[in-house]
């Protein structure tokens, strides 16, 4: 790790830096990024991901979401948008791309457990 303010070399752990004396600010990443879901969409995952990133209920967002677009009007324009502007959320590694064939969703879920 390096010193925000001076760039030299600082312990992980540190707290302030040993060459400059000033505090040392550890910059993380969000874990926790606004994404389209995959488990929660009705149309493109919208209402979904948002939920999720609020930690709501689907359900909720999506009332909000068609009350907002019957009152003002641009619910329709700003969701498509949204669709483009809101990546998709990432396929876990060991999720299936597609179950075999014949087999159907409920099958495969049985199996699964």
């Amino acid at each position: 790790m390096y010193c925000n303010h001076c760039g030299k070399p600082v312990a992980e752990e540190a707290r302030l830096c040993v060459h400059c004396g000033r505090a040392i600010i550890v910059v993380r990443e969000c874990p926790h990024k606004l994404r389209r879901s995959r488990s929660n969409r009705r149309i493109a995952g919208v209402c979904g991901g948002i939920a999720e990133f609020f930690w709501s209920q689907p359900a909720t967002v999506r009332i909000v979401w068609l009350l907002l677009g019957l009152a003002y009007g641009c619910g329709v324009v700003a969701y498509v948008i949204a669709w483009i502007a809101i990546p998709r959320a990432q396929r876990p590694s060991n999720a299936p791309r597609s179950l075999p064939p014949g087999l159907s969703r409920q099958e495969g879920l049985l199996q699964s457990s």
